[in-house]
């Protein structure tokens, strides 16, 4: 397997012009999946992607997640299953599915660098960018100390959405940080001790399961 870092690929792919290949749809601007990866073949013709299971919430909404792999190198992301109008959709139908994976793979490329400036203007994407680490950080705090609270990871997602009404991709980065220091102390597995809101999260997070 050819090793590669991530600031190499990085510095490589944001390098890549892609003004001539953005299209423009209902007011957004986006490369389509095919264009995406024909780039990246370019350049990493041995690369790999892999889509996650999609999680679906209480409510009827879901979200899709997909993995980019260049050698030893990996990129995760995740996207709410969203319409044209870049709306949350309940119960979505198999074609806003594909399309949403579509477009969860396109952004999962743009973290490695490529047509990553195609997203600088979106809401959501100062948190996409914080997503990587912290939420590997929160999610290994999750799984070591807190499978008596929450059944798996997918639970937690389940439980932050109750809580904060959104998924927790689309969270703040200061937000998921206050988490990451509540969940990791000691006393946060004190469920006694949680706040109204969080003990109300966490019983819809398991009604949610049966």
């Amino acid at each position: 397997m050819d090793k590669y870092s991530y600031q190499e690929i990085w510095k490589k792919l944001t390098a890549v012009e892609v003004g001539e290949f953005i299209e423009t749809k209902n007011r957004f601007d986006y490369i389509s999946w095919k264009r995406a990866w024909a780039l990246l073949m370019d350049h990493y013709p041995a690369a790999t992607f892999e889509f996650d299971e999609m999680v679906t919430f209480a409510d009827g909404s879901a979200e899709v997640g997909c993995t980019i792999r260049i050698g030893d190198c990996s990129r995760r992301s995740t996207l709410a299953v969203m319409d044209f109008k870049n709306e949350s959709v309940s119960n979505p139908n198999s074609v806003v599915i594909q399309n949403s994976k579509q477009r969860v793979f396109v952004k999962a490329i743009a973290y490695f660098g490529l047509g990553f400036s195609v997203f600088l203007g979106e809401q959501v994407e100062s948190t996409f960018v914080a997503s990587d680490n912290t939420l590997d950080r929160l999610t290994t705090i999750i799984d070591r100390d807190y499978s008596e609270i929450f059944l798996n990871w997918k639970e937690f997602r389940e439980f932050i959405k109750n809580l904060k009404g959104v998924p927790i991709d689309l969270l703040e980065f200061e937000t998921v940080e206050k988490m990451i220091g509540f969940f990791g102390n000691p006393a946060g597995k004190d469920v006694s001790s949680w706040s109204p809101a969080f003990l109300e999260a966490h019983t819809m997070a398991r009604l949610s399961r049966e």
